[in-house]
Formats: C-alpha cells, structure tokens, sequence
C-alpha cells in the first residue's frame, strides 16, 4: 500500500464481505489508520472466496443507509481496478507522487505471488492492483 500526501480526514465505507449491504462510515485521520486499513489485512489461501472477505468503497452513505447508489451522500475517490496488468506498480506511484496526486494504491483479494521459484518472470494474470485517486474534495 502506498498513499501520498491523502487529504485528511478522508471518509470511506468499510463492509464485512463483499456481499454485505451495511456499510460502516470510517474517517480516516492519518497515515497510521490509512496503513492500519490496506496494509494489514487479513491472509487467505487461494481456495478462500473473496466475496466473505471485506472490502471498502470510496461512497460514504447516510446513518442507517444500505449500499445501493441511491443512498450514496458522497464520493470522495476515483478507483481503478488493474487486473491481469503488466504495468510498474512503482513506476506508477513514482509518477503520482511526482504529479504531487493524493493516492492509495494496493493489491486486491485476487491478487496472488506473482513470483514462483526459481527465477521466473512475474504471472500478469495473477497480478492485481487498485488505485485509488483522493479527489480534492467530496462530491455530493
């Protein structure tokens, strides 16, 4: 996970699973939370199914709102989904960082070692990201 200068506070939905409807509002204080959310979260095999594993969205919903877009008060990001890409993770925040871009960039649930040993070349197909542009203010 790599986030460069985040406007914080940044408010995004947390949700269970994937298949949960009831989104938790959680701000986003600092770098600390930000690391706490994307760069721990928790293993899984490959068997596992992703869709009981949470997830977040960059909607922010009403008190007692369920996920669907007619509840959604505010976006307060742009996210990418990069799969089965080739592109240079690091290469990619280097140029956002310079670009000076508020941005969190990580792998998915789907995404899986890349690298097999020996000596081989990294799998585009098992290669997954998200990009996740911080919009300079929330859209209403």
């Amino acid at each position: 996970m790599s986030d460069s200068t985040i406007h914080y506070p940044w408010s995004i939905s947390l949700f269970p699973s994937m298949t949960s409807a009831t989104p938790t509002k959680v701000v986003v204080k600092d770098s600390a939370d930000m690391s706490r959310i994307f760069e721990d979260p928790k293993e899984r095999d490959e068997a596992f199914d992703k869709k009981q594993l949470p997830c977040w969205s960059p909607a922010v919903y009403g008190a007692g709102e369920r996920r669907g877009n007619g509840a959604v008060k505010e976006v307060t990001a742009l996210v990418y989904d990069f799969d089965h890409d080739t592109h240079d993770i690091g290469l990619m925040a280097m140029h956002l960082n310079i670009a000076g871009v508020a941005y969190v960039l990580h792998s998915t649930w789907s995404s899986l070692p890349t690298y097999s040993f020996p000596y081989s070349e990294p799998d585009p197909q098992r290669i997954r990201w998200r990009l996740g542009l911080r919009l300079p203010r929330d859209f209403e």
